[in-house]
């Protein structure tokens, strides 16, 4: 009797919990969803607006007019912000479509030999012990500022980590059953890491690239901080910061505001991964059922 009560109290639970997650996912998708649409939609209409000069109205308090106020020249700082949001995520995307395909295509290297996988896991540790920040610094001062550049700057320290986790979940299936039975019909190496191995891991590699455009945009607010990221005067959350922390003391806004917009960008998106784990994770699946 008390294992059969135990049994249909916990039920209800683990069903009360799956339609949480559930209305959840729907929440931050929404959320995701509009932050997007700000981002793409927005400076279409308002590109010109966002770059207008206006020194009468520099270095304005928010109000019904400047939601969010004006920077020193008299530009509205929420334009400003969702046109260097639209830059950011950019780069966040190319960086992780970049770092997934080179980080995919090493990481399936490491399974075809011994010496390759040796060769490939020292040079990983190499690079993932210097910090991400400082090698891009590094590639983006030989080879100046552009968006290809900090592309490919930010995406260097990213492919070990897609490599290592690539490796880490293909490398206990190497000797599975099935993928024996594929060898002895006859498939190649190539056929059998690309239709019998890899889909088990691609949950994995859409979630890990989730973090990593949210990683990549940190790093490139942290460039535009410096001075190292996108050249002329193509808004960036990290150069709207930078531009606004001369006037920090008197119209703190100026920092405040962007900086909260890049750690909301972050969380959502950080999230985001979360729930695709939670729906892609065979595993985690189990457990909610």
């Amino acid at each position: 009797m008390s294992q059969s009560i135990r049994v249909c109290g916990i039920r209800p639970m683990l069903q009360a919990l799956a339609m949480r997650r559930i209305q959840r996912g729907w929440i931050w998708a929404g959320l995701v969803s509009a932050l997007l649409l700000a981002w793409f939609v927005l400076p279409v209409v308002t590109n010109s607006i966002a770059e207008e000069i206006n020194p009468i109205n520099r270095l304005r308090p928010p109000s019904l007019a400047h939601w969010f106020g004006t920077d020193q020249l008299g530009r509205d700082l929420l334009l400003r912000c969702i046109d260097g949001g639209r830059i950011s995520l950019m780069i966040g995307v190319s960086v992780a479509a970049l770092a997934l395909v080179i980080g995919t295509f090493l990481g399936l290297l490491t399974l075809r030999s011994r010496l390759l996988d040796l060769l490939l896991m020292r040079l990983a540790d190499g690079l993932m012990a210097i910090p991400s920040i400082l090698v891009a610094v590094a590639l983006v001062s030989a080879f100046g500022s552009s968006m290809p550049t900090l592309i490919v700057a930010i995406a260097v320290p990213e492919v070990p980590r897609i490599m290592r986790l690539l490796r880490s979940a293909l490398l206990p299936l190497r000797a599975a059953s099935f993928v024996e039975a594929a060898r002895m019909s006859g498939c190649g190496w190539g056929r059998t890491i690309l239709v019998h191995l890899l889909p088990n891991a691609l949950p994995l590699l859409v979630v890990q690239g989730t973090y990593t455009t949210a990683n990549a945009m940190l790093v490139e607010s942290g460039l535009s901080f410096i001075g190292l990221g996108m050249p002329g005067e193509t808004p960036s959350w990290g150069r709207i910061i930078a531009e606004g922390k001369l006037y920090f003391q008197l119209f703190p806004y100026q920092v405040l505001i962007p900086g909260a917009l890049l750690t909301l960008a972050i969380y959502l998106i950080n999230i985001l991964g979360d729930e695709l784990r939670e729906r892609l994770d065979p595993r985690l699946q189990a457990v909610s059922r």
